[in-house]
């Protein structure tokens, strides 16, 4: 049984963004609170009869009920529709389970189907005061990028911070597979003065180091002017911390553990770092 007070919405629209990438267009159709440009809403997946085998399943091996889950929101406040771009999850033998619901969800099957999610949630939204000319930064990699397009939409399109400067650092694997280049080259072009974005791709320079990804994020982020910096990209789930503790060894770090340490050693007070991560 769902619980109580959820909002109402209906999938008017599924675009593919790529092979593994879908962007949902949520109608909402009951009374709800206004959303700040970088929440997540959480879907519960006891909604949809499809999944009930392997919901049934899913408890008789964990021996508990399936938690909803969360889903940064690309949309705006100013936008009509809520956006949810899901990028469909792979099963990998560092995980316990297979995914359920991301698969489910990142298809064109949703189109003109009901939706019941939670109030919009989290704290990866801009500060309530923002001085005159700061500076925010936003370090992405992948589909990172959801939440941090959402603010900058937000922010760039009713320009109420006029003289603050955000900075992308979009960290990808080739340009090909980078997402929502073209929206946010767009932005770039429409607010040169307010938007920069400066692309990284691993595979396409092989000389490209972790120490030259260090010196790039150092230089932009040791500056008195920046007041925010964003983080959002891969990090190691709890059943890949459960494994390596299972087994005694140490897990590789991911992009969040690695722009973790980036920030750590370039002295940011933990209060500027806004993160969120996936995995």
């Amino acid at each position: 049984m769902l619980r109580k007070n959820l909002n109402k919405g209906l999938v008017k629209e599924v675009i593919k963004e790529s092979a593994n990438i879908f962007s949902l267009y949520i109608e909402i159709l009951t009374k709800h609170k206004r959303y700040i440009a970088g929440q997540f809403i959480s879907i519960d997946p006891y909604q949809f009869q499809e999944l009930s085998d392997t919901l049934l399943f899913f408890e008789q091996i964990k021996k508990r009920k399936e938690s909803a889950r969360a889903y940064s929101l690309l949309s705006s406040p100013l936008e009509s529709f809520i956006i949810l771009t899901i990028k469909i999850e792979n099963f990998r033998k560092e995980t316990e389970y297979p995914p359920m619901l991301s698969p489910f969800l990142a298809s064109s099957f949703m189109k003109n189907r009901y939706i019941y999610f939670s109030e919009y949630s989290g704290n990866y939204m801009l500060p309530l005061n923002v001085p005159a000319n700061s500076c925010i930064i936003h370090i992405i990699s992948g589909s990172g990028i959801i939440p941090s397009l959402s603010i900058l939409k937000y922010d760039l399109f009713q320009n109420r911070l006029a003289t603050t400067q955000h900075i992308l650092i979009y960290i990808n694997k080739t340009l090909k597979n980078t997402l929502f280049f073209s929206t946010l080259q767009k932005l770039e072009s429409l607010y040169p003065k307010r938007f920069k974005m400066l692309n990284i791709y691993t595979k396409e320079n092989f000389n490209f180091s972790k120490n030259d990804l260090t010196k790039i994020i150092s230089q932009y982020v040791i500056n008195n002017n920046v007041i925010a910096i964003f983080v959002c990209g891969a990090s190691n789930n709890r059943w890949e911390k459960r494994r390596s503790n299972k087994l005694g060894i140490a897990l590789p770090s991911k992009f969040v553990e690695f722009i973790s340490f980036i920030l750590t050693s370039c002295k940011i007070p933990k209060n500027k770092i806004k993160m969120e991560f996936y995995g």
